[in-house]
C-alpha cells in the first residue's frame, strides 16, 4: 500500500496531552507532513494524571 502523508497540510491546530504516547504522535504526524508551514499544540491539563491512551502508528 501507500505511505501515508498528509502532502498537502499546511496548517495543523492540535489539542493533546503531554504523555509519552501523545507526543509520539504528534511527531509521528510531524514527520508525514512535509508541508506544514504552521503548528499549533495546546496541552490539556484536564485531567492530567490519568491521559487518556490512544493507538498511534509504529514504523
Amino acid at each position: 500500500g501507500w505511505p501515508l502523508a498528509f502532502c498537502n497540510l499546511q496548517l495543523l491546530e492540535l489539542q493533546t496531552y503531554l504523555s509519552r504516547d501523545c507526543l509520539h504522535s504528534v511527531l509521528y504526524i510531524l514527520k508525514i507532513s512535509p508541508n506544514l508551514e504552521s503548528l499549533s499544540l495546546r496541552i490539556s491539563e484536564h485531567n492530567y494524571q490519568k491521559p487518556p491512551v490512544y493507538p498511534f502508528c509504529e514504523e
